[in-house]
């Protein structure tokens, strides 16, 4: 970016003409730190050229971070953070301080402070020669002469380790900071003295300084440390002069963003040794390379290259910050070997964290795009076994343990009856306190008020049921029921999670529905589809001994496509026998199949009703996504009908406009007070418009009026759309949907129960099932060769 102004002018007054254009292909790199803006504030990068280098810009760049011009900034070289480096920037002198002291690296660290005040530590003025040369050396005699010593030569708030002058300069969240005094007793007598700082003494007893060499600006500017002083601001006799201060912040580790090479650097603190492990791991990923441990403790890590092949000069040293579970890197030396994509510290634990977030916004996140996506980011192939691990461990930490979900269930479903009132929530469990043990769980029952009571309103008595398998190792069935609304879409009513699809476990399910809703006895019994399970189909009778019992078509075909019966012509037979409206259509089409291919009649059967998105879950989060769905779609459906402007429902609306082009072709004769006969091809047909029946008998299965019927309304100068039933209606469609389902808290906010604590099924491990499919194929195929043999 580029500026202008006064601070630009002022600047090129003091630069020959004979420069500026060599001035203007110099390009500067300017890191700005933004410390009080809390633990995660981002850094920004710049780029400047030299000749917009000046005091007014920077103060631009400093309301640009929405900082006012009145707070503090310093600069430091880029990658240094300690005290000596760190240097106040109060006028055009200190900026062209700036841009002298890294014209070779030309990279600059800005550090921008609110300017508030703190306590500090005590400032002491040495001469030159009492510095010694502790600072900033690596050396392994020194780590070891610091582990031996005690906490006696430590004070608590000094976080300076190894002798090096690298102060910490950044603040967490909590406001934490080191602060800086001079008190008048140490102030140099001129501007031009070096001043030196001596922080308390470390654990080995020696002496921490760090030097501050800020001239006073010639624009009015004072460095840090100085600040004109005459007699009469003096105090009294006898009383000191109150300290004056500088803050020094610390930066803390952004773990959001821990991709990023650049934070790794001298005097980053991180919140514990946990924390700077990961990112040490982290960072060689990135890098390419690998390391390995010198020494590994709770209070001091060092670590160097762990290749040895070729020399590299790289290590780091990191240790605790006084009393505080704070870690700073203290010492870092680059790598100077070559990088690689073969390092052993890519595992399924480190890739499940790091793209937890992807998994969180899409738990199906296919296993390819994740291996391809791990490439593109660290430059390394990770195996088909490694990402599915880490696919597994990063769905317990987004959707939850499976086995742990069971233990307070209770608690769950006493939460979703004290939130939503009127609503049915089972937990069984098989007692085993005989034997010592936690009861077992063994069923669940979940019927929400909405559902039920939107179901009895607005819904046709109609139920369809079926089940699903589980994708668990412990072979667990979803059993669900269904209705239909008014504008033929289906409508949950309940579900269950069973150990098996058995007749044991559909006679419990469907005990449950019949206690949440009735035996329908309003309309003659419920009329229940399904597919021809054996168990459901014992069951039905059982419970619902005077309920209607059909099959489900699409299931039919399934079936008939398993055994290889596909194609068009096939879906035409099953079609002329599903619909058929008559006993006499009905045996009609069953010949024709029965002449067609006999087989066909003994795979009419079965059925499967799929709740794909939810059925791989722990049991809680599956329980938790179908209600979450419900709600939504209650909601979603009560507030367009509430907007809508048709009095009948749309696809009931299309069908009805269907039947009125076919009743052109229909001949009407009348033959008594609302009774027509109407003719229809081939065929002729009795229709009672008060009655609202029809020979063909598809007005009374429907509730739509057929196309005899709406031949015979045209004549009485009618509406068909007066005859259609009340189910279809607007009003049925609004009862449908008026009722909630409320939002129902995390386990944070369950309610406590004094049930004990609920054991999940027996759970079989993957490899158990792996040798169990084994050993079936191995057997079968025994068992083939032998009768290849006879």
């Amino acid at each position: 970016m580029t500026f202008s102004g006064a601070g630009a002018r002022a600047l090129q007054d003091l630069v020959p003409r004979c420069s500026r254009r060599r001035m203007a292909e110099e390009i500067w790199t300017l890191r700005v730190f933004k410390h009080d803006r809390g633990n995660g504030a981002n850094i920004v990068v710049r780029r400047l050229h030299r000749q917009n280098i000046s005091y007014a810009n920077l103060q631009e760049i400093m309301k640009e971070e929405s900082y006012r011009t009145c707070d503090d900034m310093f600069f430091s070289c880029g990658g240094s953070y300690s005290v000596g480096s760190l240097r106040k920037i109060e006028g055009e002198t200190h900026a062209t301080d700036m841009v002298e002291e890294t014209r070779n690296t030309r990279k600059v660290d800005l550090h921008l402070f609110d300017n508030v005040e703190s306590s500090f530590y005590e400032l002491q003025v040495c001469s030159d020669s009492e510095q010694g040369d502790d600072e900033g050396q690596y050396s392994e005699e020194s780590d070891d002469e610091c582990d031996e010593e005690g906490e006696d030569g430590y004070e608590e708030g000094n976080d300076m380790h190894g002798g090096q002058s690298g102060y910490n300069i950044f603040v967490p969240e909590q406001e934490s900071m080191d602060m800086i005094v001079l008190s008048d007793a140490d102030e140099p007598n001129s501007s031009d003295e070096r001043v030196k700082k001596s922080i308390p003494n470390d654990k080995r007893g020696k002496r921490l300084e760090a030097h501050l060499s800020d001239p006073p600006s010639e624009d009015g500017g004072m460095s840090a440390l100085d600040e004109p002083t005459d007699e009469e601001n003096l105090p009294p006799p006898g009383k000191k002069r109150r300290s004056k201060c500088i803050r020094v912040r610390r930066v803390y580790f952004d773990e959001k963003n821990n991709m990023d090479q650049s934070q790794l650097c001298e005097g980053m603190c991180f919140s514990d040794a946990t924390q700077f492990r990961r990112a040490l791991q982290t960072w060689h990923i990135v890098q390419g390379r690998d390391y390995r441990y010198l020494k590994n403790n709770s209070d001091r890590i060092k670590v160097k290259c762990k290749q040895e092949v070729i020399p590299c000069s790289f290590h780091m040293l990191a240790s605790q910050t006084g009393s505080e579970k704070t870690f700073q890197l203290r010492q870092m030396v680059e790598h100077t070997c070559p990088a690689t994509n073969d390092t052993s510290r890519v595992n399924s634990t480190w890739l499940s964290k790091n793209y937890i977030e992807q998994f969180r916004s899409d738990p199906n996140w296919k296993i390819v795009p994740f291996m391809d996506q791990c490439m593109r980011d660290t430059g390394i192939a990770i195996s088909k076994t490694m990402a599915y691990r880490a696919k597994r461990k990063a769905a317990e930490n987004v959707l939850g343990n499976h086995k742990i979900q069971y233990k307070r269930i209770r608690d769950y479903m006493q939460t979703i009856i004290d939130k939503n009132p009127g609503s049915t929530a089972v937990v069984t469990t098989e007692n085993r306190f005989d034997q010592g043990l936690p009861p077992l769980f063994n069923g669940l029952f979940i019927c929400l008020n909405a559902q039920r009571q939107g179901f009895l309103d607005g819904c046709r008595p109609f139920i369809s049921i079926d089940g699903c398998f589980v994708k668990l190792t412990n072979g667990a069935q979803v059993l669900a029921a269904s209705g239909r609304d008014g504008n033929n879409n289906m409508f949950p009513i309940a579900f269950a999670v069973v150990g098996a699809e058995d007749i044991n476990s559909w006679t419990w399910f469907l005990q449950m529905l019949k206690v949440a809703i009735g035996e329908g006895e309003g309309h003659g019994g419920w009329t229940i589809m399904s597919d021809r399970q054996k168990g459901l189909m014992n069951a039905v009778k059982i419970v619902f001994p005077s309920c209607e019992h059909r099959y489900c078509k699409r299931h039919l075909l399934q079936n008939m496509a398993v055994k290889g019966y596909r194609g068009q012509q096939y879906k035409n037979y099953v079609d002329d026998v599903v619909y058929a409206t008559t006993q006499w259509d009905y045996n009609k089409a069953m010949e024709a199949i029965k002449k067609f291919n006999e087989n066909i009649l003994e795979i009419l059967e079965r059925s499967t009703l799929y709740i794909i998105e939810a059925r791989d879950k722990p049991i809680v989060t599956m329980c938790e996504y179908i209600r979450r769905k419900v709600m939504t779609r209650i909601a979603e459906k009560r507030d367009g009908v509430a907007n809508a402007h048709w009095d009948i429902t749309p696809i009931v609306a299309q069908k009805l406009e269907m039947e009125k082009k076919y009743a052109r072709y229909c001949r009407v004769y009348r033959s008594g007070f609302h009774l027509w006969e109407v003719h229809s091809t081939d065929r002729s047909y009795e229709v009672n418009i008060n009655a609202r029946t029809c020979g063909c008998y598809s007005w009374q299965l429907t509730g739509i009026p057929c196309k005899h019927a709406i031949s015979a309304i045209y004549q009485e100068k009618q509406l068909p759309e007066q005859y259609v039933h009340e189910y279809y209606k607007k009003e049925a469609y609004l009862r449908t949907y008026s009722h909630m389902v409320y939002p129902v808290p995390k386990e944070h906010g369950w309610t406590r129960t004094d049930s004990p604590d609920i054991n999940p099924p027996n759970f079989a491990s993957k490899q158990e099932g792996l040798r169990n499919l084994e050993g079936e194929v191995l057997e079968r195929s025994q068992q083939g060769h032998q009768q290849g043999q006879e």
